[in-house]
């Protein structure tokens, strides 16, 4: 998106990400774009590692898909590396003492 901002007749970086704090609608396109930038980064990573690399290269693109897979990490759920757990803490218990006093009737004493 800096890239992209820079050019002549773009809004500003900074216009966008105001935008994106007014709106949730935007905010929520534009997360999805770089979901989709990530994933197709992702892909690039696939083919840089089929290739036949130099030696002095391994260091660089080794960098470079560490990045990649930080990136797609954040922005794509299923390549995240923490497990996300939903909790329901809205559990009620009830608490009941039997005093010996009522008797309950088996349903199934007449069968």
């Amino acid at each position: 998106m800096t890239s992209i901002t820079k050019q002549k007749g773009y809004p500003s970086l900074s216009a966008v990400y105001k935008w994106m704090r007014e709106s949730q609608e935007i905010a929520d396109k534009i997360m999805a774009a770089r979901s989709v930038g990530a994933a197709t980064h992702l892909d690039h990573c696939f083919d840089l590692l089929s290739q036949d690399i130099k030696p002095q290269d391994v260091q660089w693109n080794r960098e470079r898909l560490h990045h990649y897979r930080w990136a797609a990490s954040k922005l794509i759920g299923v390549y995240g590396d923490k497990s996300k757990i939903e909790q329901d803490s809205n559990v009620t218990y009830k608490f009941v003492w039997d005093d010996g006093t009522k008797q309950v009737e088996d349903k199934n004493k007449g069968a």
